[in-house]
C-alpha cells in the first residue's frame, strides 16, 4: 500500500515551468480583459454601476437599491440585464479566441 501511495506522489510531479503561461496565452488573456473591461465601459450608467457595487464592491442587493434608488428587485432586473448585454458582446469575442486557440493547440500538438 505505501509503495502504491509512494509511486503516485512520483508520478504527479509536475515541471513549474509548464504552469506559467505561454507569452501567447497572456497574451490573449490581456486582449479578453481589455475587452471585457470595454464591455463593461460601454454598459449604460446605470447598469455599469450596479454590477460595479454587486461584483467588485460586494454589495447586497438591498445596499446597492438604497446607493442608485431603486428597489431590491430592481436591482436584479439590472444585473440580468447587464449579464445579458455582456453575454451578447463577449460570446462572439470569445467564441472567436477560444476557436483560434483550439485551432493553435491542433496545430501544434
Amino acid at each position: 500500500m505505501a509503495d502504491s501511495a509512494e509511486e503516485s506522489a512520483n508520478a504527479v510531479k509536475t515541471d513549474p515551468a509548464d504552469l506559467e503561461p505561454t507569452p501567447d496565452s497572456s497574451a490573449e488573456t490581456n486582449d479578453m480583459v481589455e475587452y471585457l473591461k470595454q464591455a463593461i465601459h460601454n454598459l449604460p450608467h446605470d447598469l455599469k454601476a450596479t454590477l460595479i457595487l454587486y461584483q467588485y464592491e460586494g454589495l447586497s442587493y438591498k445596499e446597492i437599491a438604497e446607493i442608485v434608488g431603486c428597489s431590491p428587485k430592481g436591482v436584479e432586473t439590472r444585473l440580468y440585464r447587464t449579464r445579458k448585454q455582456l453575454k451578447r458582446v463577449l460570446l462572439p469575442k470569445f467564441s472567436e479566441t477560444n476557436r483560434i486557440a483550439a485551432t493553435r493547440e491542433q496545430a501544434t500538438g
